[in-house]
């Protein structure tokens, strides 16, 4: 598991690992030391304003959760430009800085039980639920670099999110007071975002084929009158993950005007180790 601080200049003994069930797990240590890298490295990654992309698959909530505080330290240390991990998650309840334990329905003794982890988190927003089948991503960007405040950033995911569904034939759209990407009255896609010194952490998840009855454990985000769906309901035909994230990417790149190293597809880690591995000319 993640060991370790990141405070001050230093980020110790990091060790990364994926959900041991999954088949494409593995596991990996990313060692920590002076953050500091050679100048020319941080100007190749800023000339190129490339974002590296990583899709590990599926990955316990806690590990990447540490790997965003890691990754968040080394865009706002200008180390690399930013990045941005697509994956799954095994079956986890997140509560937001609004809390959210009055709109969990059932004992988290009991969802443990079931399998499923119930883990206090500092982004904004309410109680939601990850779990397979679910396409979460977590873009860590400095927001001053795109001439973005908080609020224009959450309004620019929801865009990427209604560009993704399109792809699929699906029109989402959005609700006043209400962040996330609807169809009718039910949600298709949450956010949840924190920005802390300028660089953004947490991110959106979008249901794609999904177990939806996990939802009916909590009163997701805090509210009674919606409902959830996913792109599969919907469509009625399973829709496949690597299809949903190759349109995801897609929209980031378009939206935010990104462009990507990588992917990664096994790995999440420590991202300033990457800058000497990933082919520069290799973008999205």
């Amino acid at each position: 598991m993640f060991v370790g601080s990141t405070t001050g200049a230093h980020v110790y003994g990091l060790s990364l690992c994926m959900d041991p069930t999954h088949p494409m797990s593995t596991r990996i240590n990313c060692s920590g030391g002076d953050t500091s890298q050679p100048a020319d490295k941080i100007t190749i990654m800023d000339k190129h304003r490339n974002t590296i992309l990583l899709k590990p698959g599926r990955v316990r909530y806690q590990i990447a959760l540490d790997w965003q505080f890691c990754a968040a330290q080394a865009v706002r240390n200008r180390e690399v430009s930013g990045c941005l991990a697509l994956l799954e998650h095994p079956a986890v309840y997140t509560m937001g800085a609004r809390g959210g334990r009055t709109n969990l329905l059932v004992n988290s003794e009991r969802l443990h039980q079931f399998g499923a982890d119930v883990v206090d988190v500092d982004r904004g927003g309410d109680i939601t639920f990850h779990g397979p089948g679910q396409l979460v991503a977590y873009p860590i960007i400095r927001l001053a670099d795109y001439g973005l405040g908080p609020s224009d950033y959450v309004h620019l995911l929801e865009q990427v999110l209604i560009d993704t569904v399109a792809e699929f034939g699906v029109l989402g759209t959005t609700m006043p007071g209400r962040p996330g990407v609807w169809v009718g009255p039910n949600k298709l896609a949450a956010i949840g975002v924190r920005v802390q010194k300028g660089v953004t952490r947490h991110g959106v998840a979008l249901n794609v084929h999904n177990d939806l009855s996990w939802f009916g454990s909590i009163i997701p985000c805090g509210l009674p009158d919606g409902g959830t769906t996913s792109l599969s309901l919907l469509l009625n035909q399973t829709v496949n993950l690597p299809d949903v994230e190759d349109c995801a990417i897609r929209a980031m790149a378009r939206q935010f005007g990104m462009s990507f190293v990588g992917p990664l597809f096994s790995e999440l880690v420590d991202p300033r180790g990457l800058i000497s591995e990933v082919n520069i000319d290799d973008t999205y």
